[in-house]
């Protein structure tokens, strides 16, 4: 996913956008399970993207951060995406989007209309999009690829698009979780203690988080957690010691330990991955 190429939003800023080969556009594996545009994008400030609604084709468009911050307006509201964060929106109301420093990098996904309501949500499979999408351009760029690998990626790709659009319609509950473990990463979360926040019982958040994320809230927050711990290894020159400090571990072996076994990577290995 090396290409590079200007594109124009319906304003009069321009900025760059790296995709997929082909864009995905063509590719008959993923145009089949019903995504007709995918890729990753990396957006340079300064950026501003207006689109009038049914100005487009309808579709749906899922976009996955990984890098920066991006303004979203939609009537009546608006807010802010960051990395491991998703957006869902529709071609078929007015928006607007600003990445006002830096670069805003994202996946990004084109579908069928899909009446889902517009907003941001915490996206969990991120990470792993990005992996299949770049094995599936791989494949793509690959005279000799085997058909039926694309194909197994193509129905991996659908798989995790459709466990975050669940995610997508959480409920209010579920998401004002996701926001307290964020603003309190050192936090040692427990069911008990989340449920106590959010004034529900811990069963009925047991139930909540097994129904829209298919896993328990201790995993929720682990899942949160290390996302963060992975983007302060990829990003920022902290020592192990003050990362595991981040998200609340008392030893830098004590937080190897658990990422490692969480997200299947050494956290050296996470190092490592900064230009991914």
């Amino acid at each position: 996913m090396s290409d590079m190429t200007n594109i124009m939003s319906n304003s009069t800023k321009a900025a760059y956008c790296r995709v997929l080969s082909a864009n995905c556009r063509d590719v008959r594996e993923l145009e089949e399970i019903g995504i007709f545009g995918a890729g990753e994008a990396a957006l340079g400030a300064p950026y501003e993207m207006k689109r009038l609604g049914g100005s487009e084709k309808q579709h749906t468009a899922v976009w996955f951060v990984l890098e920066g911050e991006l303004a979203f307006e939609i009537p009546g509201q608006s807010f802010s995406v960051s990395p491991g964060m998703a957006i869902v929106h529709s071609s078929a109301i007015n928006r607007f989007c600003q990445v006002k420093t830096g670069v805003f990098r994202h996946l990004f996904f084109h579908l069928p209309y899909r009446d889902i309501e517009t907003r941001a949500f915490h996206s969990v499979h991120c990470h792993d999009l990005q992996h299949l999408l770049s094995m599936l351009d791989r494949e793509l760029a690959d005279p000799e690829s085997d058909a039926e690998r694309k194909k197994m990626l193509a129905a991996l790709i659908s798989s995790y698009l459709e466990k975050e659009l669940g995610r997508a319609s959480e409920p209010d509950r579920l998401r004002e979780m996701a926001g307290l473990i964020e603003s309190r990463l050192d936090m040692p979360w427990t069911t008990k203690l989340l449920a106590e926040e959010l004034h529900i019982s811990p069963s009925l958040l047991y139930q909540l988080c097994l129904r829209y994320y298919g896993e328990s809230p201790g995993d929720v927050v682990r899942d949160i957690k290390f996302r963060r711990a992975a983007t302060m290894l990829r990003h920022m020159d902290m020592s192990l010691d003050a990362v595991a400090s981040m998200i609340g571990y008392g030893s830098a072996f004590s937080f190897s330990k658990a990422y490692t076994k969480h997200t299947g990577r050494r956290p050296g290995q996470e190092r490592m991955r900064k230009s991914v």
